[in-house]
Parts: structure tokens; C-alpha cells; sequence
């Protein structure tokens, strides 16, 4: 759905204040340009907060310039995030982000044990995440994912989404499904879920173009047998490896850590 600009604004003021969430991911008000973004969305918070010490954010992405979630993290105080990029510059399918921050990881380089990605092109950050700690800590498990209605490309894995559907039910939800847009977790616990997810990546992932092009003709499972091994999703492959890992691998049903 396409809004326009005085639409989202009236909904951004209407809104904001009734927001718990520390993190805004939702395209519908980070497209809004910087200048007007950051002041709707994160006004409240400038200049206010800072990284947990037992948190490490991580940012994956190849833009020249600074993305709106660098600017909204500087917005708000936090300089110390760690952005990764891959060396040549190209970012030819979004799985690129799971071998960047699986070669962070085990570089031993990330001084914490606990770390928050976040979606660096949609999302900004907008209040105390102390509070993402705390909601991870209360999931118990080791690993929690924002949530989205969306469920698109699920019908590509038939079992992954009856799986979906009823852990949803027995949580108290219709319909919730992972979103790899923003997750927070233990470091080793990661490292040992990114090993499994590098298995369903290879050197000629599709792009998100390509996938979303095969999607329409409805042949993506014609094309990859094997899918989701080669979609070039990273979201794809964390969905059909839920049940595998669940409940150390959980997610927020409450939708407390993300505006989604």
C-alpha cells in the first residue's frame, strides 16, 4: 500500500507517543526523507541514549553514504556500532549480510556476548535499548526475532508455515512470522545458527530481483529444487530452520522490540 507524505506524518504524530518500541522498522516512516524522519520518529530520544555495554550493534550494508539508521543512531547518541561492508563494494543477493557477520563473528573481534542487528536501509532507532536486552532476557532463548505479518514467499515452504501458523496459535497470535530485519542474540548461539544458514547459501545466490521475479512466474521451486538453498534470503533460510532450533531461536510474538 502507497501512503502519502501528509498521511504518514499524521499518522507518525498521532502515534509516537503510544510507541514502546526502541526500534522503528517499518518503510511506511523510514522513507520519509532524514531531515523529517528523525525528528518524527526519534525527537524524543535526541541526544539521550547510549549502547548497553553488554551489547554490540551491528549494521551490514554497501552504501557510499550514511544510511538512515546510522543517522538515527547518531541522532540519538550512540556512536559506537559496528558497520561491516563487504571489500569490493557489491552486494549481489541479501545473504551477503550472513557471510559478513558470520567472518565478524569469528574474527573474534566483537567484544560482547550479546549481539542486536538491525536492518540499516528501513529501520531507526528511537528509545533505550536496554529494553531490547530486557525483552530478549524475559524470551529466554538464545536468539529472538522481530515479527511481521507478512508472509510472503512462505508458500515456497508449505511445512515451515504450517509450523509458523501454530507456533503463533500457542503463543496467542493469528498470524506472526520471523523477521530477519532485526534480531538480537548470544554471540555463540549465533555463530552456530549462521554455520547452518552459510549451508543454504551458495555462489550463485539469487538476487532479491531475480527471487521476486521467479515468485510472480510462480516456478522459484522449478528453478531451486533444493530451496530455500541458492533464494538468496537470508529471512527464507532463518524461517525453514525455526522449527529446527526452536525455542532457543524464538520470536517476538509481543512485538516489543520492533515496530513492524
Amino acid at each position: 500500500m502507497i501512503h502519502s507524505r501528509p498521511a504518514v506524518i499524521l499518522s507518525a504524530l498521532r502515534h509516537r507517543r503510544q510507541w514502546e518500541h526502541p526500534i522503528i522498522h517499518t518503510r511506511r516512516y523510514t522513507n520519509l526523507p532524514s531531515w523529517l524522519a528523525l525528528p518524527l520518529l526519534c525527537g524524543s530520544a535526541k541526544g539521550k541514549l547510549s549502547c548497553p555495554a553488554d551489547l554490540t550493534i551491528v549494521l551490514v550494508h554497501n552504501y557510499q553514504e550514511e544510511s538512515i539508521l546510522e543517522k538515527s543512531l547518531r541522532y540519538v547518541g550512540i556512536e559506537d556500532f559496528v558497520l561491516l561492508q563487504p571489500e569490493d563494494g557489491q552486494w549481489p543477493s541479501n545473504t551477503l549480510k550472513i557471510t559478513e557477520l558470520k567472518k565478524y563473528l569469528d574474527s573474534g573481534d566483537c567484544p560482547t556476548e550479546r549481539i542486536l542487528y538491525i536492518d540499516s536501509d528501513d529501520a531507526v532507532v528511537r528509545g533505550d535499548l536496554g529494553k531490547a536486552v530486557e525483552f530478549f532476557e524475559e524470551e529466554d532463548c538464545d536468539l529472538l526475532f522481530s515479527s511481521t505479518i507478512a508472509k510472503k514467499h512462505l508458500d515456497c515452504l508449505p511445512e515451515a508455515k504450517r509450523w509458523a501458523d501454530e507456533n503463533a496459535r500457542e503463543n496467542g497470535w493469528k498470524r506472526r512470522y520471523l523477521n530477519a530485519g532485526v534480531f538480537i542474540g548470544n554471540k555463540a548461539f549465533l555463530q552456530e545458527i549462521l554455520e547452518e544458514v552459510l549451508k543454504f547459501v551458495t555462489n550463485d545466490d539469487l538476487s532479491y530481483a531475480e527471487h521476486e521475479t521467479l515468485h510472480r512466474k510462480k516456478i522459484v521451486r522449478e528453478v531451486l529444487p533444493d530451496f530455500p538453498k541458492g533464494c538468496g534470503s537470508d529471512q527464507m533460510i532463518f524461517r525453514y530452520l525455526h522449527p529446527r532450533f526452536y525455542p532457543r531461536m524464538k520470536t517476538d510474538f509481543k512485538c516489543r522490540l520492533a515496530l513492524r
